[in-house]
């Protein structure tokens, strides 16, 4: 009983600790992520990261009275939860936007400035994007075409695109 008491704190100090370093990192990552949408033709869009304790009656970890499950990967659930237009509700990433905003999205991510060598920050050597320019016009295209010009310095893109300007 003693040594099961001594596993579950160590395991709750450490899912507590990881749980504030995905908050910092969350909010962080978020803010940048949310600031490269508008150049992309997605100013009225938000996006944040939430990072949620999962409560479990059953669980090992109690703060304040209240019990958390706790796994390999943590205590939380992190989820990108995005909001293309001020008129639709917050959802999940994968289910609100329309093909050419979850692609504009993603390729905002990709535009993060990332410091080099941090541990699991590898890139993909191919970056592959399709409907990136769906829905955008001539204006949005030029900012479009220099954002990918950009990445392409840094990385391999793979671009499906009706527009010879923005394949070039």
């Amino acid at each position: 009983a003693r040594e099961r008491e001594g596993a579950a704190a160590r395991l709750a100090a450490a899912a507590v600790a990881l749980s504030e370093r995905r908050q910092r990192a969350a909010a962080d990552l978020g803010a940048r992520w949310q600031a490269r949408l508008a150049p992309l033709g997605l100013a009225r869009a938000t996006l944040r990261i939430a990072v949620t304790p999962l409560v479990d009656p059953q669980g090992w970890i109690e703060l304040g009275g209240t019990a958390y499950r706790a796994g390999e990967y943590g205590m939380d659930r992190v989820e990108i939860l995005v909001r293309p237009n001020p008129d639709l509700a917050e959802g999940a990433l994968g289910e609100l936007p329309s093909g050419g905003e979850l692609s504009r999205i993603a390729f905002a991510r990709h535009l993060i400035e990332r410091a080099p060598g941090r541990p699991g920050d590898v890139a993909a050597p191919v970056l592959v994007l399709d409907e990136v320019d769906a829905g955008i016009g001539a204006d949005l295209a030029s900012t479009l075409g220099q954002e990918l010009a950009t990445l392409a310095r840094r990385r391999q893109i793979l671009l499906v695109t009706p527009q010879a300007r923005l394949a070039a």
